[in-house]
């Protein structure tokens, strides 16, 4: 789950911000992966906002392919009601993956850690930190 909208060949709902613009990249061969998954995986359930994402029947799901944003997911500090949290990612994930009677394992990353120091300071990194 995180962000893609774009590279995934979906339609983007949502303007892009500034933030996004520099690291759009969209689709050049006119494939749409999100259906391709989709047709792969037909209990899976694709979902691109907050709502969607907590309104899943876990039961009746096998498999859930969020994409969230144009891009990068927002900062926790800007981001809308409709994208989700961290944590709104990580306990739908939790939820699908504990039906496995097998054990799972789930890693779960904030890549803002890696795009580095005053920026991420600047444009509420902390807050996705703590959300970590």
């Amino acid at each position: 789950m995180g962000g893609g909208l774009s590279e995934m060949g979906m339609n983007v709902k949502m303007p892009l911000k500034k933030s996004d613009e520099s690291s759009n990249c969209e689709r050049s061969d006119g494939r749409n992966l999100a259906n391709e998954w989709q047709q792969s995986h037909p209990k899976g359930k694709v979902v691109t906002d907050t709502y969607d994402l907590m309104s899943i029947d876990i039961s009746n799901t096998s498999h859930i392919l969020g994409v969230f944003s144009p891009s990068h997911m927002p900062y926790h500090a800007v981001k809308d009601d409709e994208t989700p949290s961290l944590a709104n990612m990580t306990t739908q994930a939790i939820r699908l993956l504990k039906k496995n009677k097998n054990g799972f394992l789930l890693m779960v990353s904030n890549t803002i850690r890696e795009r580095g120091g005053r920026e991420r300071e600047r444009k509420g990194g902390r807050e996705r930190e703590r959300d970590l």
